[in-house]
């Protein structure tokens, strides 16, 4: 899948009524890889959603624009349908998610929730991606604000219940679901491909693999929160500033005890 984001989004309103993220009309496309720089690009999104949490709405709105302007939108489009080829039939069939119920809805109906103008036109050649490469694609901003503070929430749960392996893969398996396909090439070995349909589920596949790897390598710095990535099992801080900060308020904190 050929993955693009426009340089610049705005927040519109959609046919639903609602706000939406889609962009500009003078924004070009920026051609890129997520598989390549899937681990920056979690960590950028989960320390979007530790900021968000204690940030006023219109803040956390540009919070948002800066996430989506650097790498995109999630590409819900191509995610949610089990049906992956929904384009050229007559129903959408969806399993249930974070944004809406399972169900079955009339393709128009679900375009409509992602198209405001002018859809794309559907030709033998088309593709997912096509969607999510058209400047009229848009997506609903409280679905980008939910699924950012979701993923910034399971890393919470996940560092708080990480002695209890079951209770991490039954948060894992529950709320990072995707429908990743796979493919074998064979040069001097065989090899296997994943197929992502959307930056959506780069980010759920990245996290899951994470969080399930010996030792999680993926943190929270014990003194500012910030999600960060270690290979070092024993890794507390985001860094040694944060570490040598965390030192010294200690103690402080113990020295003020003892007065």
């Amino acid at each position: 899948m050929k993955y693009v984001h426009y340089s610049e989004y705005k927040i519109t309103e959609n046919k639903q009524g609602e706000r939406a993220v889609m962009a500009k009309r003078n924004a070009h496309l920026v051609e890129y890889n997520p598989t390549a720089d899937s681990k920056e690009i979690l960590i950028a999104l989960l320390n979007t959603g530790r900021l968000m949490k204690e940030s006023s709405v219109e803040s956390a709105e540009e919070l948002i624009l800066n996430f989506v302007n650097r790498y995109g939108l999630l590409g819900a489009i191509a995610e949610l349908p089990l049906n992956k080829d929904f384009y050229n039939h007559e129903l959408v069939f969806i399993d249930s998610n974070i944004f809406m119920a399972s169900g079955v809805m009339s393709t128009d109906t679900f375009e409509d929730l992602f198209f405001s103008k002018v859809k794309p036109r559907i030709s033998k050649s088309f593709k997912l991606d096509d969607y999510i490469s058209s400047r009229n694609y848009s997506e609903p901003l409280t679905w980008i604000a939910t699924y950012i503070s979701e993923l910034y929430e399971i890393l919470l749960l996940c560092e708080r219940y990480k002695n209890e392996p079951e209770t991490v893969s039954f948060l894992l398996n529950d709320k990072l679901k995707t429908n990743i396909r796979y493919s074998l090439t064979v040069t001097d070995k065989i090899q296997m491909h994943y197929e992502f349909n959307s930056l959506m589920a780069v980010l759920n596949f990245t996290m899951a693999n994470l969080l399930s790897a010996e030792g999680s390598p993926l943190k929270i710095c014990k003194h500012c929160g910030k999600a960060f990535i270690s290979e070092n099992k024993r890794a507390e801080f985001c860094s040694e500033r944060c570490r040598n900060q965390f030192n010294v308020y200690k103690s402080r904190a113990k020295a003020k005890l003892n007065k």
